[in-house]
Formats: C-alpha cells, sequence, structure tokens
C-alpha cells in the first residue's frame, strides 16, 4: 500500500529522491575528467614517453608536463590567453595564484637550476677525462644566475606574475682535437648523469645535455653529439644534409652557431694544460 503524498520508487529505494526533485539529465552540468596519460619508455631512443588513455595518442615528456600544468596539452595559446579579466568559462588555472603557489614555484625553479649545474660539472669532469677534450665550458641559462620574468604557464602567464626562469637543458661547449671518438664522449656523458642519479639521486637525463663541439684555436662550431645510440638512426633528424658524415656527429637544418656571440656569462668547467 502506498503511503499518501510518496511516490511509489521512494518506498522502493527511501535514498532514492523522488522523480519530480531529480534534476533532469540533460539539464546537469558534466564535470570534466582529467585526461588519464600513462607513462611509457622507448627502450631504442632511451627516453620516456605517454600515452592518452582511450585514444592512445603519444604525448613527449614535455608535452605531459604541460598537459598536468595548463590543460590540454593540444591548446595552443591564443588571443584570449592576453585578456586580464576573467570570465565564468574560466577554468581554475585562470584565478591568481596565492602566495604559496609562487613560493613553490620559484623554489622547483631554483632546485632545476642547482641540479642541472651539478649535471654539467658531473659531465665535464667525466669527458676531461678523454684526451681529445682540451676544455668544456658551460653557456646558456644555467651558467647564469636565475631571472625573474613572466613564464609560459598559463595560470601565471594570465596573472603576469614573475617566477624565476624555467631551465630546460644543460649547454655544454666542446672543444676536441679530433672527432673520431664520439662514442667515447657519448659513454662519459650517459656514465656521468648515472652515477649522479646513483649518488646524488638527480635525475637528469642524458638528451637533457646538449653537447656542441668547437675546433680548438678557431672556435669553430663542428656539430652537436647526437642523443642516437647508432648512426644514422634512420630518423627524420638524420636526413638533414651533412648529418651523420662523420658518425654520431649531429647536424641541424638552417642552423648556425657563433661561439661568440653564445658565450656571454659562459663558465669553464673543464681546461686541460695544453687548452686555450
Amino acid at each position: 500500500m502506498t503511503e499518501p503524498g510518496l511516490p511509489k520508487e521512494a518506498l522502493d529505494d527511501p535514498f532514492r529522491p523522488p522523480e519530480s526533485s531529480r534534476r533532469p539529465a540533460e539539464s546537469r552540468p558534466e564535470s570534466p575528467m582529467p585526461e588519464k596519460l600513462l607513462a611509457q619508455y622507448d627502450t631504442v631512443n632511451d627516453e620516456p614517453y605517454f600515452t592518452r588513455d582511450g585514444d592512445g595518442k603519444v604525448f613527449s615528456l614535455e608535452e605531459a608536463r604541460r598537459c598536468f600544468e595548463e590543460g590540454n596539452p593540444d591548446e595552443k595559446p591564443g588571443a584570449e590567453d592576453d585578456m586580464p579579466g576573467l570570465n565564468a568559462e574560466d577554468s581554475w588555472d585562470d584565478f591568481e595564484p596565492a602566495p604559496q603557489e609562487i613560493a613553490s614555484e620559484d623554489q622547483f625553479m631554483r632546485r632545476c637550476h642547482r641540479q642541472f649545474r651539478m649535471a654539467a660539472e658531473a659531465v665535464a669532469e667525466a669527458m676531461g677525462l678523454l684526451p681529445e677534450v682540451e676544455k668544456v665550458a658551460l653557456f646558456g641559462s644555467v651558467a647564469r644566475p636565475l631571472e625573474k620574468g613572466v613564464p609560459r604557464f598559463r595560470k601565471f602567464r594570465r596573472a603576469r606574475i614573475e617566477i624565476f626562469h624555467e631551465c630546460k637543458d644543460v649547454d655544454l661547449a666542446v672543444w676536441v682535437s679530433g672527432v673520431g671518438r664520439l662514442k667515447a664522449l657519448q659513454k662519459s656523458r650517459s656514465r656521468a648523469l648515472n652515477d649522479l642519479l646513483a649518488t646524488r639521486n638527480i635525475g637528469v637525463a642524458h638528451h637533457q645535455v646538449d653537447v656542441f663541439l668547437l675546433e680548438p684555436g678557431s672556435d669553430r662550431y663542428l656539430g652537436r653529439l647526437c642523443c642516437f645510440g647508432q648512426c644514422p638512426k634512420g630518423k627524420d633528424e638524420c636526413r638533414v644534409p651533412g648529418c651523420g658524415a662523420t658518425p654520431l656527429l649531429r647536424q641541424h637544418e638552417r642552423f648556425r652557431f657563433d661561439w661568440a656571440a653564445s658565450s656571454q656569462g659562459h663558465v669553464v668547467l673543464y681546461e686541460n694544460n695544453g687548452g686555450q
């Protein structure tokens, strides 16, 4: 017997609200689910990557980081990013970061800068053991004191909040008397970074240490130390004219390197007795 004033479904399930009080399904706002990225590892190229659950789209480590920090990794910055105002369609990332968050980002950037500097010193020391290496110098953002600026991260960019500069990799200039043993140079880089991870728990990938090879005396740019374990690797990068003419000496299309223009603020990490 149905109790007066109570719909029958309420008696069948006392915790279920009556149909009349429930909002129609089409009017309920959907809560967007965060994209799920699955960590993978490419054993051929010796580097991590991510795949998106659902469609299997592949993302690099940098793209995955942007996905977590900025939202959709497919999204390209647009004119709306420069609008100072906020509206009802803005996400939580569009609101001005709290002071604690700003301090946390600054601390993270300082830690990255310090760890990259330690990686540079470790690699320079290992490369200095090779007889063909005459000098190793650190240049770029890791060589200089950190400066503040508006970053690329959406939350900070829209609020025009300055934080310390983000260091993404290490730039090393290495003067070599010959390029016939670049495999040994590769191994010294990998060995130094592996030891840094094992002894100090500081993880810097070998492809995050760019090695620019120069000719002693003239500072002539010879090429960049390749990150692939074999030459040629069969990648698009290997099809650049001149790339691989000397095994493991990588060339970049339309790239010109001038040490005099890039050396501002550089730090010499190693120099042998017969160096410059």
